[in-house]
């Protein structure tokens, strides 16, 4: 059950009518803790049928940038967060327990806002009980007692001169061009080791001559940051290149003859 204050809360009203209709969807595909896997063609399908030009990708990206998810990696699969989910849901007694690994503890960690819209004391409904199983969304407000409000801890300087350069190799090298910025922020947060720059660079090199990447004008190439997400440059290369069509094969010999390239500058 969603509280009626999930409507007039001024950070969803920020939102597309398409991101809230896809976390409403949302909380009824996650298990007890609030989990999901993170496969946006699956979500589309399942939440948005009737609405095939939906970026779903896009939507989960805006959805996580206002802090509603949290986006994450385990041993090479991605899965989603609803955030506070646990807190403001009861889920049945007999619901099976979540097979989902949780996030890492600084992810959930709400990152400070320029901006933060405190709540009034008359838009709080007075009989509002946490203990309710009633939804009630956290959406940037500071809970100074519990410091549900903390900022997130620094990370260490990422080698911002290393950083550029190492990106801009890899956007160079992938095939779709869409949201470079959250693609940059995807690719300082994992801050890959030159050897993982390398392996990424040479998965780069077979997977831009993939048939399904080839197929109808590049439309089920996945965003690169969604790549990063997801890790998939752990994705096992093809048994041979002769399975691959003739523009496969020419694509596969311009991605190493780049990759070569690449890791030539770099020694």
């Amino acid at each position: 059950m969603i509280k009626p204050e999930f409507f007039d809360d001024p950070d969803v009203g920020d939102l597309s009518l398409a991101a809230r209709l896809l976390f409403l969807g949302l909380l009824t595909q996650a298990d007890r803790r609030g989990r999901l896997k993170d496969d946006p063609k699956r979500l589309r399908a399942r939440l948005l049928p009737y609405d095939a030009v939906v970026d779903a990708e896009a939507l989960l990206q805006t959805l996580t940038a206002a802090g509603f998810l949290v986006r994450y990696v385990v041993e090479g699969r991605a899965y989603l967060q609803i955030r506070s989910f646990e807190k403001h849901q009861r889920p049945h007694p007999r619901e099976a327990e979540s097979e989902i690994p949780g996030p890492p503890a600084d992810a959930l960690i709400r990152p400070s806002r320029e901006k933060v819209r405190p709540r009034r004391v008359k838009d709080m409904p007075s009989n509002a009980d946490p203990k309710s199983g009633v939804l009630i969304l956290d959406s940037g407000v500071r809970n100074l007692e519990h410091g549900a409000d903390r900022a997130k801890p620094a990370r260490p300087p990422a080698a911002a001169g290393r950083v550029a350069p190492a990106f801009d190799a890899f956007w160079a090298l992938y095939p779709r061009k869409t949201a470079k910025t959250a693609a940059l922020k995807a690719w300082t947060a994992l801050n890959p080791t030159a050897a993982l720059q390398r392996t990424i660079t040479e998965a780069l090199a077979w997977q831009v001559a993939r048939d399904d990447w080839l197929r109808d004008g590049g439309k089920y190439i996945p965003h690169p940051a969604t790549w990063l997400h997801r890790g998939q440059w752990q994705d096992e290369p093809p048994p041979a290149a002769s399975l691959l069509s003739d523009v496969g094969r020419q694509n596969l010999a311009n991605g190493r003859l780049a990759v070569a390239r690449i890791l030539g500058r770099e020694s």
